[in-house]
């Protein structure tokens, strides 16, 4: 998720852990690891587009490297708070359990992390939250800033720590139950339309476990589309995507192709560009562009591949999110979250 998120989880597991020992300290320590992981994108400078997509949320975020990290990282404490008394098994878990909270988080989003980094690139993913949520996180710091002023042996501080990871566990049950609520109401539209499917999927929305997205895959295409418990029969069109893998036929091999091909899980459609072809990840929603009169839909993960067969390279222009007023958007997702906006998924899909 969203960095503020991984530091806020990172500062409560310190609380939870560390208040007795370190009292705030457990927090600020807790704000650093919540954080560590994503330092990988200190290699940016050294990695083209392709490197990033590979490296980022990998070996800073697999098991191996929160069992070393614990290891080391709760040795390194113990010698910094020796008048705390803090031991070295208080320390090494504290920083296991922050590392893995922020892998745990990053699983629950549809971006994937490799939690099996080196051995295997998997990129475990379970869909269940979007990358920012607002109702997930602000519960945390809320409840971090009011702790920082009780005294740390207060029940009072205990009270509250407890109140916020319950909120969490129960907000995070409500999304897993969500999502299966939300995946069987698609398969039943599916299966009423007589759209056999080889695989969908099914994700959280900006912000909220209310609006859910659903992509599925048939051979040709990809069918897209949202619900929510208040849908009416206006809200269950489908958006039919052309797939054009058939553009992409001589790229197969290609080092950047692959690493695209591999980050997107397959989920993705190709489209000619004026120099190359763009392939876009179908699994991270879509932007809507309104031109003249014409409504445009544009995924927001996107790759120009420029040049011939397994020597094409990811160029800069005309990869990346679309640049677009988010005003109109936003307004739009909004109608949709309320269950309106009948024609949502309405346009061409470039």
């Amino acid at each position: 998720m969203d960095s503020v998120t991984q530091a806020a989880l990172g500062a409560l597991c310190g609380e939870l852990v560390l208040r007795k020992k370190l009292g705030n300290w457990g927090i600020v320590w807790g704000l650093f690891f919540g954080t560590l992981p994503d330092l990988d994108v200190l290699a940016s400078p050294w990695l083209d587009t392709a490197g990033k997509l590979a490296f980022h949320r990998g070996v800073s975020h697999s098991f191996l490297l929160m069992l070393v990290g614990g290891l080391i990282f709760g040795w390194l404490l113990k010698r910094l708070h020796r008048k705390s008394a803090l031991t070295w098994w208080e320390g090494g878990w504290f920083v296991f359990l922050a590392w893995s909270t922020h892998v745990l988080i990053d699983c629950f989003t549809v971006y994937g992390t490799q939690i099996l980094a080196p051995f295997n690139d998997l990129r475990a993913s379970l869909d269940n939250l979007f990358i920012i949520d607002l109702f997930f996180t602000v519960p945390i710091l809320v409840g971090l800033v009011a702790v920082m002023f009780m005294a740390r042996e207060g029940r009072r501080r205990r009270l509250w720590g407890i109140a916020v990871v319950s909120w969490l566990l129960c907000y995070t049950a409500m999304s897993f139950g969500m999502q299966a609520w939300a995946k069987s109401e698609f398969e039943r539209r599916l299966a009423a339309d007589a759209i056999e499917v080889e695989r969908i999927q099914v994700t959280a929305t900006l912000s909220n476990i209310v609006l859910w997205r659903m992509v599925a895959e048939t051979e040709e295409h990809y069918y897209v589309g949202y619900w929510t418990p208040w849908d009416g029969p206006k809200n269950r069109s489908w958006a039919k995507v052309e797939k054009r893998h058939d553009l992409i036929a001589d790229l197969q091999g290609g080092r950047e192709f692959e690493t695209v091909e591999w980050f997107s899980k397959g989920w993705f459609i190709a489209r000619p560009s004026k120099d190359g072809v763009t392939v876009a990840d179908m699994r991270f929603g879509e932007i809507r562009v309104q031109e003249g009169e014409q409504t445009y839909l544009m995924p927001t993960f996107r790759w120009n591949l420029v040049g011939e067969g397994q020597d094409a390279r990811i160029s800069d222009e005309g990869s990346g999110r679309p640049d677009v007023d988010m005003g109109p958007v936003l307004k739009g997702f909004w109608e949709r979250l309320k269950g309106g906006a009948p024609g949502y998924m309405d346009g061409e899909w470039r």
